[in-house]
């Protein structure tokens, strides 16, 4: 499905009540990676980039890529931190 499609797909289940954990659950069915819910979840329903953000990274939909997510976030801010001591 097209991001257009999804978002107003998403913006049909958000009117009709439908929770954003649900919306999630849709999004991820629908083939939908973690940064591509994100952006659907900013436009369809109006949530600024970072709360979408958070509600993806903390949701019971991704939250069998929590760990591995925090741990690349993790890696990466060392190895930033340990470029900048050696400059």
């Amino acid at each position: 499905m097209m991001r257009d499609e999804l978002i107003m797909e998403c913006r049909r289940r958000s009117k009709a009540g439908e929770d954003v954990e649900s919306i999630m659950g849709y999004l991820r069915a629908s083939g939908c990676s973690k940064i591509d819910s994100i952006a659907v979840l900013n436009d369809a329903c109006g949530i600024g980039l970072a709360e979408a953000k958070m509600f993806v990274h903390l949701s019971v939909t991704w939250a069998d890529r929590r760990a591995s997510d925090e741990k690349f976030h993790e890696d990466i801010v060392g190895a930033v931190t340990s470029e900048k001591a050696r400059q």
